[in-house]
C-alpha cells in the first residue's frame, strides 16, 4: 500500500494532515462511478453516511471485470470526506457512532447493483484472488 501526504486542512478549527493512499486503477474506476451515481446526493449528510456504511468493510464485486473493491472504516471515510470536498477529513465518519457501518442501503445498493458490483461476503474474497490468480478470468 503506498500513502503520499496530501497537505495540511485549515477551515472548521482543526488542523490535521490528510494522508491520500495513491490508487490503483481499479479504485480510480469505482471511485469515479461512486461520483458519476451520488455527487449531487452526497451534498446530504445523512446520504453521505448511509455510503460510509456501504463502504466500510464491504467487499463490491465486478461481475464483468472481475474486480474487487474493499476498504477499510477509514479509507472510507477519507474517501466521503475527498467526494464531498467541503473541508471534511475521515475523522468526521470515521467512530462517530453511526453505527451502521457495512450495512447496505438500497439507493446506495442498487445504482452499484445496476453497474456490475455487487456485495460479496468476506470469505469468498481469498476464493476469488486465487481464481483470477490462477487465469481463470
Amino acid at each position: 500500500m503506498v500513502f503520499k501526504v496530501q497537505g495540511i486542512l485549515e477551515g472548521t478549527g482543526k488542523m490535521s494532515v490528510r494522508i491520500k493512499k495513491i490508487e490503483n486503477e481499479n479504485e480510480r474506476v469505482f471511485k469515479n462511478l461512486l461520483i458519476e451515481l451520488f455527487s449531487e446526493k452526497l451534498k446530504d449528510m445523512d446520504f453521505a453516511r448511509k455510503l460510509y456504511d456501504c463502504l466500510c468493510n464491504t467487499v463490491w464485486y465486478n461481475e464483468t471485470t472481475h474486480d474487487i473493491y474493499s476498504c477499510s472504516f477509514r479509507f472510507a471515510g477519507g474517501l466521503i470526506a475527498d467526494m464531498r470536498d467541503v473541508g471534511e477529513d475521515y475523522m468526521d465518519f470515521y467512530c462517530n457512532g453511526f453505527s451502521g457501518e457495512g450495512s447496505y442501503h438500497s439507493e446506495i445498493y442498487t445504482p452499484l447493483n445496476e453497474n456490475g458490483y455487487k456485495v460479496i461476503p468476506h470469505k469468498s474474497i481469498q476464493y476469488l484472488q486465487e481464481w483470477k490468480f490462477r487465469g481463470h478470468f
